[in-house]
C-alpha cells in the first residue's frame, strides 16, 4: 500500500494540478485504498490449492488415523520424494512419538519389501473337482 501510496503522489505531482500537497495526499490515499480493497478482493476468490509435494504422506497419515502429525511432516520437510527414505531417526526428529512412529515404518515396510505384500493371507484353493460323467469313464477303463 505504501507503493500504491508514492505512486498516487506521483501522479498527482505530475499532472498539474493547482493545489499540489492537497492533492497529492489525497491521489495517494485513494491509489493506496484502492489498491488494498482489490487485494482483498483478489485473495477471497483465490483457489485453495492442497499441499502437492506431501500429499501421499498426508495420505498415508489419513490411512493411519494419524492425521494430527501432518504439520509436523512439513515443518520437517519430509515430503513425498523423500517417503521411502523415512527411517526412526527423521520420524523423531519430526517430533512423532514412539507408537506412531512404529505404525508408519511398519506401513512403509510393507511397501519396500513388496514380497511381504504378495504372500497369501488363506490358503490356496483346491482343484475343480471332475464332472460325474468324466468320474464314470474314468472308473469304466479301470
Amino acid at each position: 500500500m505504501g507503493a500504491a501510496f508514492g505512486a498516487g503522489i506521483c501522479f498527482s505531482l505530475v499532472s498539474g494540478v493547482p493545489n499540489p500537497v492537497q492533492s497529492a495526499f489525497t491521489t495517494g490515499v485513494a491509489f493506496a485504498g484502492f489498491n488494498g480493497l482489490f487485494y482483498q478482493i483478489s485473495q477471497a476468490f483465490k483457489p485453495e490449492h492442497d499441499d502437492v509435494e506431501y500429499a501421499q504422506g498426508k495420505y498415508m497419515l489419513q490411512m493411519l488415523g494419524l492425521q494430527k502429525y501432518e504439520n509436523n511432516l512439513k515443518k520437517s520437510l519430509l515430503t513425498d520424494s523423500t517417503l521411502m527414505l523415512w527411517n526412526e531417526r527423521a520420524l523423531s526428529e519430526a517430533r512423532i512419538p514412539p507408537g506412531p512412529r512404529l505404525l508408519i515404518l511398519h506401513h512403509l515396510d510393507r511397501y519396500r519389501n513388496p514380497a511381504s505384500i504378495l504372500k497369501p493371507a488363506l490358503p490356496l484353493p483346491h482343484p475343480p473337482a471332475q464332472p460325474a460323467a468324466a468320474a464314470a469313464a474314468a472308473h469304466a477303463h479301470k
